[in-house]
C-alpha cells in the first residue's frame, strides 16, 4: 500500500513501539529510492490496529531478469509470539505474490530478532532458506540501553572505556556536532583514508552526501567529529536516528589519534545526543560474532564491547528464490563484478 499522511503517522508510531530505528522506516525507503530502489510498504492489521509491517525494496535488474527484493531488518512484528508470526507470515505471503506479479527473481529478508527466536522450520514453511552467499547486513551487534540515567550508562561501560573518555577530555579533545558541509567533507576524507589503510570499500562521496543531506534536513542524521586541542579532526562518525534507535552507520579515524583516545569520547557524546532526542537504544552496527583475540577484527569487537551494550546475535539472513535460473545467472555476474572491484582496490592500494 502507499501510505498517506495519516497512515504514515500510524505506521511510524507502530515502528517506535516495536523499537525499529532505521531500515524499515519510510525515511530509509526514501533514501533508497534515490539510489534506484523502489520501496513498497505492506501492513498487517487486525481490529484496525497495525500488527506487523514491512518496507520491501525492489531493484530492477533490467531486461528479462525482473528484480531483486530486499526487506532489511524486517518484517517488523512480534515474531516471538504466535500472533506476531501470523502477521509476519501474512506479510511475507503478500510480498511473494507482489514480487511474482512483477517478475521478481528473489526476496531477501533479515528479521531483526535474536538467534533462536523463530521456531525451527517457520521460515522454511514460507519458502525461505538461509542465504547461499554473504549476507548483505551484519548478523551480530552490540546495543546500548539509553533509557537509563547517564551515570548508569557510564557505570555499565568497561573500565578501560571510561578511562579512555577521561583521558580524551584531559587531553583537550572536543566533539564537534555542528553538522556542516565542512564537517561532512572532513569526515569523508577521513573515511576514505581509513578504507585505504584497512582495504575496505567506502561508499562514494556523492551517494553518502545525498544520504547525509536528506537526514540532516529532516533532523535525524548527524556527522560527529572529534577534534584535537588545535582543532584538527581526529575521528568521525555518521549516525542516523529517525526513530527510537540510533544507528552508528559509518566511522573513520586518523592513525595519529590513538594515544588521545578520541573515539571513546566521540561515541559517548553520540549517546548523549541520541538520548536527549528520545532514543532508547544505540546500535553500534556490526561485529564479527563472538571472536577470539587472534581474529583480525578483534580490535573492532573489543572497542564496541567496551560501551557495555548487550551482545545481540541475529537470526540471520534468508532468501526465497522465485526464478532459480535467473537467480543463478545474476549471482554469478555479481560475484564477477565484486571480484573485479576487490582486485582494483588492491591494485590502487599497493601500486
Amino acid at each position: 500500500m502507499e501510505l498517506r499522511e495519516a497512515q504514515m503517522a500510524r505506521y511510524k508510531k507502530f515502528l517506535d513501539e516495536a523499537g525499529e530505528g532505521l531500515f524499515q522506516t519510510p525515511a530509509w525507503g526514501a533514501v533508497k529510492a534515490e539510489e534506484g530502489w523502489r520501496p513498497w510498504c505492506l501492513v498487517a492489521t487486525s481490529d484496525a490496529e497495525i500488527r506487523g509491517g514491512l518496507i520491501a525494496l525492489e531493484r530492477r535488474a533490467g531486461g528479462p531478469l525482473g528484480g531483486l527484493w530486499h526487506v532489511p531488518r524486517g518484517p517488523v512484528a512480534r515474531l516471538d509470539t504466535v500472533e506476531g508470526r501470523e502477521a509476519g507470515a501474512a506479510l511475507l505471503v503478500a510480498l511473494s505474490d507482489l514480487a511474482v506479479k512483477r517478475g521478481g527473481i528473489s526476496i531477501r529478508i533479515s528479521p531483526d530478532v535474536g538467534a533462536g527466536t523463530l521456531p525451527a522450520g517457520w521460515l522454511a514453511s514460507l519458502g525461505y532458506a538461509p542465504v547461499s552467499d554473504a549476507p548483505w547486513l551484519h548478523t551480530a551487534t552490540f546495543r546500548v540501553d539509553l533509557a537509563r540515567e547517564e551515570e548508569a550508562i557510564l557505570a555499565g561501560m568497561e573500565g578501560r572505556t571510561r578511562s579512555a573518555i577521561r583521558k580524551a577530555v584531559a587531553a583537550g579533545v572536543a566533539v564537534d556536532m555542528a553538522n556542516t558541509q565542512a564537517c561532512f567533507e572532513a569526515f569523508h576524507r577521513m573515511l576514505r583514508a581509513t578504507g585505504e589503510r584497512n582495504d575496505f570499500r567506502v561508499v562514494p562521496e556523492a551517494r553518502m552526501r545525498a544520504l547525509w543531506e536528506r537526514s540532516r534536513a529532516e533532523g535525524w542524521g548527524c556527522v560527529f567529529l572529534s577534534r584535537a586541542r588545535d582543532g584538527e579532526p581526529l575521528t568521525g562518525a555518521l549516525v542516523l536516528a529517525p526513530g527510537r534507535r540510533c544507528h552508528y552507520l559509518f566511522g573513520g579515524s586518523l592513525p595519529a589519534c590513538r594515544k588521545l583516545h578520541p573515539n571513546e569520547l566521540l561515541h559517548w557524546e553520540v549517546m548523549r545526543w541520541a538520548r536527549a532526542r528520545g532514543c532508547a537504544v544505540y546500535d553500534l552496527q556490526g561485529v564479527a560474532g563472538r571472536i577470539r583475540p587472534d581474529h583480525p577484527l578483534w580490535g573492532n569487537y573489543l572497542f564496541k564491547r567496551g560501551f557495555g551494550g548487550e551482545y545481540v546475535e541475529l537470526e540471520g539472513e534468508f532468501e526465497r528464490v522465485l526464478r532459480p535460473r535467473f537467480d543463478r545467472a545474476l549471482k554469478w555476474g555479481l560475484a564477477r563484478v565484486r571480484a573485479a572491484a576487490s582486485l582494483a582496490r588492491r591494485s590502487e592500494t599497493h601500486g
